[in-house]
């Protein structure tokens, strides 16, 4: 039953955890742990400028 429920609900768990490590204050994170990422808005002029639809 607990490899069902890692396969189920492990990949949305491991992101929770991950998003709460990320709001740890700064000088109690482990080091070698990634503060947030930044990340552009996906519907910016711009952004899909990398994106080809080949016809």
């Amino acid at each position: 039953w607990l490899r069902g429920l890692v396969a189920d609900y492990g990949v949305p768990l491991m992101v929770l955890l991950w998003t709460a490590i990320s709001y740890i204050p700064a000088r109690d994170i482990p080091r070698g742990i990634p503060r947030r990422l930044f990340s552009p808005n996906p519907w910016s002029h711009g952004a899909y400028s990398n994106w080809m639809v080949i016809k």
